[in-house]
């Protein structure tokens, strides 16, 4: 089965499935807009699946930007998560309208932040800084609460927690709408092993640190 790939995103438009893995930024964002226009131009009615493997987050706001382009995308989106989505990966993981997770999965929620590089920032520009990232944090917890419907007070709880959330916790607090068997997985998405630029790694180990379930 061919598949394409657009700025490291690797996507099949036959199956309709968009592959995420590694880090989040811009590159992201326009590759995976790019390959959701072209899947669209074949069949603006089927849905679109999008699998992220296994990914640390990267930068919050060009997933800000692909989650309003998926949300509000006139082809439903489902998304997927294989292994881990953290950080910016979570927040698209959050814009399918069906979400789910292979039962082994996780998800980690954390608040954004943004790192000063520069030691000589006046305390000024440390300002716009912090009203900067209230602001986005808002927007952070305003995209969970549209997805899932819990309060903003939970959402910030959620995120402040910065704990791996096992896939039935997330079932639990509304972030997946449904969990599926590995085996069931891969039957249905044989395309993956195509799709794979890299071999996932994946530590069972490191996920000690779960979120409760209320």
């Amino acid at each position: 089965m061919k598949t394409k790939r657009v700025l490291g995103v690797r996507y099949s438009i036959p199956d309709r499935i968009i592959y995420i893995n590694g880090r989040i930024d811009y590159k992201t964002m326009l590759a995976v807009s790019l390959a959701l226009i072209e899947i669209q131009n074949e069949c603006k009615i089927s849905p679109v699946h999008i699998i992220i493997g296994y990914s640390r987050g990267g930068d919050a706001f060009s997933a800000f930007m692909l989650f309003n382009v998926l949300y509000n995308s006139i082809v439903p989106v489902y998304t997927y998560v294989e292994k881990l989505a953290e950080s910016a990966a979570f927040i698209i993981f959050l814009s399918g309208k069906i979400r789910t997770m292979i039962c082994s999965a996780y998800v980690r929620p954390h608040r954004v932040i943004l790192q000063i590089k520069s030691k000589k920032t006046s305390s000024k520009d440390k300002k716009r800084y912090s009203n900067f990232r209230h602001i986005s944090n808002y927007y952070l917890f305003s995209i969970i609460m549209k997805a899932t419907g819990i309060s903003k007070e939970k959402a910030e709880t959620i995120c402040t927690r910065n704990a791996f959330t096992s896939s039935g916790c997330a079932q639990n607090l509304g972030f997946a709408t449904d969990i599926v068997s590995a085996e069931d997985f891969y039957k249905q998405y044989q395309l993956l092993c195509l799709l794979r630029k890299n071999k996932i790694v994946y530590n069972k180990n490191k996920y000690n640190n779960e979120t409760p379930c209320s």
